[in-house]
């Protein structure tokens, strides 16, 4: 058996799984993952492109990717049946990215599409769809020393009234480009996934929890811009950048999301960010994000 800490989660796994923090195998597990040489398919399964999914009666997700593999979710077990032809590094990226912020949803988590930065010894979430510029900007604060708590997947739980970020896998993924920028060989990181040209740049920051300050949505444009949203506009974009948006009404989630939602909003200041496509204006966007920062 194989141990991990991740999201402030002990998860236990019948399989090694990389860039995961190790813990001492006497903790009891909040996760445990098992691979099958097979899952049954349900009958109630569903199609969307690729992906198949089904919600069994007792509240178990089974989710399928051609090409990956099958997974039936709870929120403390994930039962996993890879594809005969996925590649291992293919399929830890869905079982510690989709597959494992499907189940922190399921225990209660509010999981949203960001990244998350630790600024003033505060979580600053980075939220925006694919292409936004999430972990490229992320990378800039990686590279000036600040630490990282996740990539892609945001995980936020309420603790004496104040939301709180959990720290992810300790990595990035970016583009070669960007990874040259910083004045790193592409070819000295691992791929992210067979078929892609994006590595894997480890950040191995060893941070903890920490309370969450503020929220940023990335989206390009013209000029880079900072606006404050109001609660409202922010309540709408949570639920647009929520992990995984079509599993909500699936699996039964989406109230819950929409009260945890609007909860943040109301409690933590969300700002609208533009950011152009120069890479030599990251450090004007990472001000623009510490300056709306405010000090612990």
């Amino acid at each position: 058996m194989f141990c991990y800490r991740v999201y402030e989660r002990i998860l236990h796994s019948d399989r090694p799984l990389a860039l995961l923090p190790t813990v001492a195998p006497e903790a009891p597990p909040d996760l445990a993952i098992t691979h099958e040489a097979a899952l049954p398919v349900p009958a109630s399964v569903q199609s969307d492109g690729p992906t198949q999914y089904a919600l069994l009666p007792d509240a178990t997700l089974y989710l399928a990717y051609d090409e990956v593999g099958a997974f039936a979710i709870q929120a403390h077990r994930v039962a996993v049946a890879p594809a005969p032809s996925a590649a291992p590094a293919l399929l830890q990226r869905f079982l510690i990215g989709p597959v494992l912020g499907l189940a922190l949803r399921m225990q209660g988590r509010l999981i949203l599409h960001s990244n998350v930065v630790l600024i003033h010894d505060q979580a600053c979430l980075l939220l925006g769809h694919s292409g936004a510029g999430k972990s490229t900007l992320t990378a800039a604060f990686h590279h000036a020393g600040y630490a990282i708590l996740s990539d892609d997947v945001g995980a936020v739980h309420w603790f004496e009234n104040r939301p709180w970020a959990t720290p992810g896998p300790q990595h990035i993924k970016l583009w070669p480009g960007v990874v040259r920028y910083f004045d790193a060989d592409p070819a000295s990181l691992p791929l992210v996934q067979p078929g892609t040209d994006k590595r894997l740049q480890p950040t191995m920051d060893a941070v903890s929890a920490a309370p969450v300050a503020a929220c940023y949505v990335l989206a390009p444009g013209a000029v880079l811009s900072r606006e404050k949203l109001s609660p409202t506009a922010a309540f709408l974009a949570l639920l647009e950048h929520a992990h995984m948006p079509r599993s909500l009404p699936i699996t039964g989630h989406q109230a819950a999301h929409f009260t945890q939602s609007t909860r943040l909003a109301q409690q933590i200041p969300t700002y609208a960010l533009t950011r152009t496509e120069d890479l030599a204006a990251l450090p004007a966007l990472m001000e623009a994000v510490i300056s709306a920062c405010p000090p612990g």
